[in-house]
């Protein structure tokens, strides 16, 4: 279901009646963010832009997760501003497991894309202090064992100097779009609130400086 949508996402750019040029790089700059928590699970969030030039900000977050987290999922959604200055729903609504895809158990676009960005910006690269233990249930009905592998998050989780890289992902439309991810800590019977966070960014096509002629001493 995830490579039919970047594989529509694709087709959406190639033929959007002239609102995206494939043949150029697009760039997607950084136009705020907002970040929200469960007190009752992390403390301290904080986030901000920081402006490096006209096509390009990066972002910083901080927070520090009191209550262990054992099995995060992240639920990522993609929102394009229309005509009439409206956030609609474009094309992209997963939901990523965190313990999967950081240990590469998750091979699925979105969860590539997602531990790429993270192991870049953030320390979930493997300084963030994670804990993993593996249990082994042996089958009685048969010769094999399944292995469960169990992850615990729980520290100061930060981000720095975080962008969205255009080779990551296909070229979007031109427009404004907010990029939505909301976690929840999720055992087998509920769901734990525990963070928003909301990048809000422009595709556009990068502005290029226009160096003024220097003039010839005479």
């Amino acid at each position: 279901m995830q490579t039919d949508l970047v594989v529509l996402l694709f087709l959406c750019c190639c033929l959007g009646g002239g609102q995206v040029c494939c043949d150029e790089q697009l760039v997607y700059k950084m136009t705020n963010i907002e970040c929200l928590g469960n007190p009752e699970r992390v403390q301290n969030f904080s986030c901000y832009l920081k402006a490096v030039n006209w096509n390009k900000a990066v972002v910083n977050m901080d927070c520090y997760i009191t209550v262990p987290l054992r099995n995060p999922v992240v639920r990522l959604q993609v929102f394009k501003r229309d005509y009439s200055n409206k956030w609609q729903p474009f094309l992209i609504d997963v939901s990523i497991n965190v313990g999967d895809v950081m240990s590469r158990r998750n091979f699925l676009p979105y969860g590539v894309i997602f531990r790429k960005i993270a192991r870049r910006f953030s320390n979930l690269n493997g300084s963030f202090p994670i804990s993993v233990w593996v249990v082994e249930v042996p089958l009685s009905s048969c010769f094999l064992n399944i292995l469960y592998v169990y992850f615990r998050f729980q520290g100061h989780l930060y981000g720095r100097n975080g962008f969205l890289d255009p080779s990551l992902v296909p070229p979007f439309p031109i427009g404004l779009y907010q990029v939505s991810g909301v976690v929840v800590d999720r055992n087998a019977t509920a769901s734990e609130y525990v963070g928003t966070v909301k990048f809000f960014l422009q595709a556009m096509e990068p502005v290029k400086s226009k160096k003024r002629p220097t003039s010839k001493k005479q």
